[in-house]
């Protein structure tokens, strides 16, 4: 079950593809004029690739922020392409938004800008209105405090030039349409990227075209069913806008898992993005701490399987996506020298699930469609 929850998981995240999704959608569009792309996020290259395969000549200048490692993949040919820092805005992220900044300056009414915005570029895309250092503090204690992605973002938007509709009015008089592939539960524009095109309500926006959601983890969860019913499984998807402190989830689905081990040959799907309010000083991620919890309550138990990953192939500040557990996860764990307890406290989930071969490594996967945890049942 371990390794179907893996095979679901890597399907589920080719179901929800950005560049096919981009460039169906950039194809239905029609465009007169001179043609600006824009592409930030951890899907940048991909939906870039396909605004370009989509357009070719009509564009006449583009660009791509993405993250460390996501530009294994070039960007397309004449594009301006950079890599910056995520979770945190770094000072590269700072000086590849002035370039674009730049780029985009004196347009015309008869040109378009298409922005293609995913997941990551709350932390890439960024114009502090103060001090970067003030600005560091400011998101970063908020990030480790347990705040959602809304409640990050809107921080976000206050602090910054080009969130909160800054970038539409930047790039007046040219029309801007957007192309967003959400990490948001719910799929509220204003938190997708923290809304560089969306501004605050009752400001006037004459230049704002289309906003289109070209992907998201309903998506991923479809992808995901798929996949599982594929394998045998009967797929069920649960809840697609799941919330809340990691570890206590973890804790409820296990022993949901346990007391309804009669619906056998099922493979629980749940979407959406928990979160982790740090306390102590090791390192994870919320679907590591999910995981995690998980094990703690499944230890000894039979024929359930606990898997959590998010969708961009990171988990937090780690190279890993996510991890798996069973009913033997507890006692490897113990064996090898940590205590469940003593790691969560500690938030060092990553030390403790690496020792025993429970996390999930995928490197960059180009897209950013939130989380999927699965629970498989026998």
């Amino acid at each position: 079950m371990n390794n179907d929850c893996r095979q679901i998981y890597e399907a589920a995240v080719e179901y929800a593809s950005p560049y096919n999704r981009t460039l169906a959608a950039v194809k239905k569009a029609s465009y007169d004029g001179d043609v600006f792309v824009v592409a930030v996020g951890k899907a940048a290259v991909n939906m870039a690739n396909a605004a370009y395969d989509a357009l070719g000549s009509q564009i006449v200048k583009g660009a791509v922020i993405t993250k460390y490692g996501h530009l294994e993949r070039p960007a397309p040919s004449g594009f301006l392409a950079f890599e910056a820092g995520h979770p945190y805005t770094d000072e590269a992220g700072i000086e590849a938004t002035e370039r674009v900044w730049e780029m985009t300056e004196n347009l015309r009414p008869t040109d378009t800008v298409i922005f293609l915005l995913s997941g990551g570029a709350s932390a890439l895309f960024e114009k502090p209105k103060v001090d970067f250092d003030e600005y560091s503090r400011l998101v970063r204690e908020k990030m480790l405090s347990g705040a959602d992605i809304s409640e990050l973002n809107a921080l976000r938007r206050g602090l910054s030039l080009v969130k909160a509709g800054g970038f539409l009015k930047h790039c007046a008089p040219a029309k801007v349409d957007t192309y967003a592939l959400s990490d948001v539960v719910g799929n509220d524009p204003r938190w997708i990227g923290s809304g560089p095109t969306v501004p605050d309500e009752g400001d006037e926006a004459p230049n704002a075209g289309k906003y289109e959601i070209v992907g998201d983890n309903h998506v991923l969860c479809l992808g995901a069913a798929d996949s599982a019913e594929d394998l045998g499984y009967r797929p069920v998807i649960v809840k697609e806008n799941l919330t809340g402190e990691a570890k206590n989830m973890g804790v409820k689905l296990a022993k949901y898992a346990l007391a309804h081990k009669e619906l056998h040959g099922r493979v629980l799907i749940f979407g959406g993005e928990t979160t982790v309010t740090v306390k102590g000083d090791g390192l994870g991620g919320r679907n590591q701490e999910l995981v995690l919890a998980a094990a703690r309550v499944l230890a000894g138990s039979t024929g359930v399987t606990v898997f959590s990953a998010g969708s961009d192939g990171t988990d937090g500040p780690t190279d890993a996506a996510g991890a798996m557990c069973d009913g033997q996860t507890a006692a490897k764990l113990e064996k090898a020298g940590f205590s469940i307890d003593a790691v969560l406290r500690d938030n060092n989930s990553y030390a403790a699930l690496k020792a025993v071969g429970a996390l999930v490594f995928t490197g960059a996967t180009g897209t950013n469609v939130n989380d999927l945890i699965l629970v498989a049942i026998e």
